[in-house]
């Protein structure tokens, strides 16, 4: 048997929310109807749905579904999220409006303390928490744009996201030198105790097995390369950061958050 989905006529989000579901519903699970149909007043006085419900109504199995609970049953039954945000880990009752402004508000705030983080301590994990952050206001934002004005701070945040990106891969290759550094140290170690073992200048049977059959190369020349290649990033890095520090500072941060905050509020209000 179909399950049923109740929407708000006039609520444009949740007209967004059911072409949405209407777009991934492959194989013709749901039916549809305004909570302000005749159908819609009847299933709301069978079910004893409260007049101002502002959340997608499911009814399902003899039972009626709001909120997060119905937005969770309908995601699973599609098989998809409807939104960015994880909507089995949601413990109170939201609209789909609701739930969103909400993840808009707290990643907003996660960035601007993400971006003091990277001007400040310049961390790896600071920069990549504020890549993280402005992956997931574009994710959350690029839905609305049928309804809302959000071209710009999606394009905004596109800005940062740039040089955050190229910032977050030199600290990969930072983190694969460190480790090759930590490996050469180990790799000399071992060979001041196998000289102590050996104390000749000829190598131990095995040695030229343990190299696929090459000359073994000397733990300091390894060395020697990896500081080059840690000198070359550091220059990297430190364009990338007075680039980053000159094009946002904190104030144009904020006022980036301050504008998701701004789009969050009036998404919760039902306002464009």
């Amino acid at each position: 048997m179909r399950s049923i989905v109740l929407f708000d006529g006039v609520c444009n989000f949740c007209s967004d929310s059911v072409n949405f579901i209407i777009q991934h519903d492959t194989e013709n699970k749901f039916m549809f109807a305004p909570l302000q149909s005749e159908k819609g007043i009847e299933l709301r006085a069978k079910y004893g749905i409260e007049d101002n419900i502002d959340s997608i109504v499911l009814i399902e199995d003899d039972q009626a579904f709001t909120r997060s609970t119905g937005a969770l049953r309908i995601a699973k039954r599609l098989g998809v999220y409807t939104t960015a945000v994880r909507l089995d880990a949601v413990t109170t009752q939201h609209s789909f409006a609701r739930l969103t402004s909400d993840r808009l508000t707290a990643i907003a705030a996660s960035l601007g303390t993400a971006m003091q983080a990277v001007h400040g301590i310049r961390s790896e994990a600071a920069v990549r928490s504020a890549l993280r952050s402005t992956e997931r206001l574009a994710y959350l934002l690029d839905p609305l744009r049928v309804y809302a004005d959000v071209e710009e701070p999606i394009e905004r945040l596109s800005q940062l996201r740039s040089p955050l990106e190229r910032l977050h891969h030199a600290t990969i290759v930072a983190r694969a030198i460190v480790r090759g550094g930590r490996r050469v140290a180990a790799a000399h170690a071992g060979d001041v105790l196998a000289s102590l073992v050996w104390p000749t200048s000829d190598l131990p049977p095995n040695a030229i097995a343990t190299t696929n059959g090459h000359a073994p190369v000397a733990p300091a020349d390894v060395h020697r390369g990896l500081l080059v290649l840690a000198e070359a990033l550091h220059d990297e890095v430190a364009v990338g950061l007075h680039g980053l520090e000159a094009s946002w500072p904190p104030s144009t941060v904020d006022q980036l958050a301050n504008d998701v905050v701004v789009i969050a509020t009036r998404l919760r209000s039902g306002s464009r």
